[in-house]
């Protein structure tokens, strides 16, 4: 699944994502849609597999979600 940050917190949502890879580009402090609201559950059943920063300044971080 691709798509922005409403996209994905629907499929979120619906329990339809068992992985995630999130990719943070520094491009702009405190811009965009955020992915997560302040007080959304999904986040406690995510477990951090690997971060992995490029050359150009991104950062990679895969997760695997679930119970």
């Amino acid at each position: 699944l691709a798509g922005g940050a409403d996209t994905i917190r629907q499929a979120l949502e619906r329990g339809l994502a068992r992985a995630a890879r999130i990719f943070t580009l520094p491009i702009r402090i405190g811009a965009g849609i955020r992915l997560f609201e302040e007080a959304q559950p999904c986040r406690d059943r995510w477990t951090l597999e690997s971060v992995r920063a490029l050359a150009c300044g991104t950062t990679e971080a895969s997760y695997r979600i679930g119970g």
